[in-house]
């Protein structure tokens, strides 16, 4: 069997898919909202045996580390190889950013050609003007039934079986047929990507951004286009939540080679229609952008998945807007916005702590930035994040040491009218709280960790609390990873009087769970999902 899926279009991001020969894998890029898709579409992956990054770049990669460390996590670290069209960095650091190592293979740098053979195909990769094509040749074959040779002879079904299973047949004239004589060798073609390579088999793929000319009628085209949100019962989970949410969701395109047979079967035609969002939480949205707000975009922990990207936010106050945390494909979920939501020049990246799934997507976001501001924007991280930027080629800095911030020893900075007031919180190393305030707010973004203990300037202020809560009533696993639970987060709100609360960042045993039980309900008390906006 051999199948291509399109998982991650090129409309923000280098088009990334998965080529499947029998239960061989080939990755073509790893971009933001790569394990999303995969994971959306149960795109199965069996073992991964090469993967491809057709450019160097960060949004090549965003989704690489992410699918790595996931991939270690539930099978076995992958020694796949890696053909890049230059030397990067960030693949030669990759173990650096998690736990347990999780990546053993070879990176192999095609300066002009790259042929490997593997036992399931041989794939030739060239370089073109710094960005990679492609030919993979799958050694696969069938043999079937030449129907223009078996039908003159017009066998019953039985006879057919016996044809097959015996390997002869003796006519009714004396005359034995065998299964030889009746069959015929198909081959599977080849998948090509880029316009270097011209099919030479029958039966061949061209993948391609945009449609090609003088295709011969053997010979299909995969036009890699905007899927949309790729998510098949988004709008089923939030009917169930008892909120309406409408928009268009789309599968991942899909072609499946071989056998021949099935080599008809066309990808599914995408919807360009604008994607309508409706208002979501109807006690807390507020539509109007000038309006102050906090905009989620990833209340999943970890991992993404078909309900929740991971950790991210936005805080519109006084103008100001703040970006807390970044995971995988952030920038992809900003371009969703029902806010129709855009970078502003203000802006400020903070980052709660230094584990993967709150910083992988900021290495798009700044490329993005920098190309419409000509500049990188403002960044409060710990050394850990500023350490994958560079690796990805972004050299900046944090406006602060988070390093010097511990248990006994806050920091205070000025954003404009804002005051933002950040705490050392228990989670990890250099996990952090936020506050922002200004003369009647108080904003507290908690990240991940454990219930906090301070005690805040003043206690007439409205207070809106946005707690992280990986864990329903797991306490003893919530202490054990230094996370917290619903019910801790509610203690926290009432000891704080908080005037709202918002919990987050859910595990994906509860990602599509209504947390929030009639036992503790409350009107104060909302559980926040992927583009929920909640007026401050």
């Amino acid at each position: 069997m051999c199948q291509v899926y399109s998982v991650v279009p090129p409309s923000l991001y280098p088009a990334s898919f998965v080529i499947k020969v029998n239960q061989s894998s080939i990755i073509v890029n790893a971009a933001g909202g790569f394990q999303r898709s995969l994971n959306a579409n149960q795109v199965p992956l069996g073992q991964i045996e090469l993967i491809i990054l057709t450019e160097c770049t960060a949004e090549a990669v965003e989704g690489l580390l992410g699918f790595l460390m996931t991939r270690c996590q539930c099978a076995e670290m992958t020694k796949a190889k890696i053909i890049v069209p230059e030397d990067f960095e960030i693949l030669h650091h990759l173990n650096e950013f998690a736990l347990d190592p999780i990546y053993e293979g070879e990176m192999i740098i095609c300066k002009e050609r790259v042929i490997t053979c593997m036992k399931d195909y041989n794939a030739e990769v060239v370089n073109v003007n710094g960005k990679l094509q492609f030919k993979i040749s799958p050694n696969l074959e069938l043999t079937q039934f030449d129907q223009e040779k078996l039908v003159p002879l017009k066998l019953t079904g039985k006879q057919i079986g016996q044809l097959r299973t015996a390997g002869s047949l003796q006519l009714a004239d004396g005359t034995t047929v065998s299964m030889q004589d009746m069959s015929v060798q198909l081959k599977c073609g080849e998948i090509l990507y880029g316009d270097h390579f011209t099919p030479q088999v029958p039966n061949s793929l061209i993948i391609s951004d945009s449609p090609l000319q003088n295709t011969t009628s053997d010979t299909k085209t995969m036009i890699l286009q905007d899927s949309g949100y790729p998510i098949n019962d988004f709008i089923l989970f939030y009917n169930e939540q008892g909120t309406s949410f409408s928009h268009t969701s789309q599968t991942a395109q899909k072609f499946v080679m071989f056998p021949p047979k099935l080599f008809g079967f066309e990808p599914q035609q995408v919807d360009k229609k604008p994607k309508q969002f409706d208002k979501l939480n109807k006690r807390f949205v507020n539509q109007n952008a000038n309006k102050d707000y906090i905009e989620f975009f990833g209340t999943g922990a970890s991992v993404p998945n078909k309900y929740n990207n991971v950790s991210a936010a936005i805080l519109k106050l006084n103008q100001q807007q703040v970006l807390i945390d970044c995971g995988e494909a952030t920038y992809q979920q900003i371009t969703f916005s029902q806010n129709k939501t855009e970078l502003e020049e203000n802006i400020i990246i903070v980052v709660t702590h230094e584990h993967a799934d709150h910083y992988l997507g900021l290495g798009t976001l700044f490329n993005v930035f920098h190309k419409k501001f000509n500049k990188y924007p403002r960044l409060i991280c710990q050394d850990l994040v500023l350490q994958y930027l560079q690796y990805v080629g972004i050299k900046t800095e944090s406006e602060i040491n988070l390093n010097l911030i511990n248990e006994e020893n806050s920091k205070s900075v000025q954003i404009n009218t804002i005051e933002m007031q950040i705490f050392k919180s228990q989670h990890c190393d250099h996990s952090m709280h936020y506050l922002f305030s200004d003369e009647t707010r108080e904003i507290i973004f908690t990240g991940d960790g454990r219930p906090f203990e301070y005690a805040f300037k003043n206690q007439e202020k409205k207070k809106t609390l946005i707690h992280e809560t990986t864990f329903t009533d797991e306490q003893k696993e919530a202490e054990d990873r230094m996370h917290s639970t619903v019910n801790e987060a509610i203690e926290v709100s009432k000891r704080i009087k908080a005037n709202k609360l918002i919990i987050t960042h859910f595990s994906q045993r509860h990602s599509k769970e209504a947390l929030i039980t009639e036992e503790i309900d409350s009107e104060h008390l909302t559980q926040a999902f992927d583009f929920m906006i909640v007026g401050i």
